[in-house]
């Protein structure tokens, strides 16, 4: 069965446990550092994108502009995006690139109000 080395091993190691019913090592879920897991919270988003020559922002299933200019856009989204973050919601404004990959472009408490550009 085992020798006192592998039972030893097994039983102090914090990776694997020895099923008591058939002798044999099994895997053990590793643990996670508490602390650098994030909670996971809700985050209203706005939605910067081009459709032909002028920018939109999406929210909450709503289309919102024209703008001129993607700043401009920026602009409004985050003036909307503050708001409702003073009021305790989690808001990000994203933006959507031609080919459309999103990146983020203003996060409430964590980017500086008015947004840089």
């Amino acid at each position: 069965m085992f020798s006192g080395t592998d039972f030893t091993r097994a039983r102090f190691s914090p990776t694997n446990t020895i099923n008591k019913n058939t002798g044999t090592f099994m895997a053990r879920p590793q643990l996670q550092d508490h602390a650098s897991v994030q909670s996971i919270v809700p985050r209203r988003l706005y939605w910067i994108e081009r459709q032909q020559d002028v920018w939109f922002i999406r929210f909450d299933g709503y289309d919102y502009g024209p703008y001129k200019s993607e700043r401009e856009a920026l602009l409004f989204a985050a003036d909307a995006a503050k708001t409702l973050g003073e009021q305790g919601e989690v808001t990000q404004v994203l933006l959507m690139d031609e080919n459309g990959q999103v990146q983020p472009a203003w996060t409430f408490g964590q980017d500086s109000y008015p947004p840089r550009l």
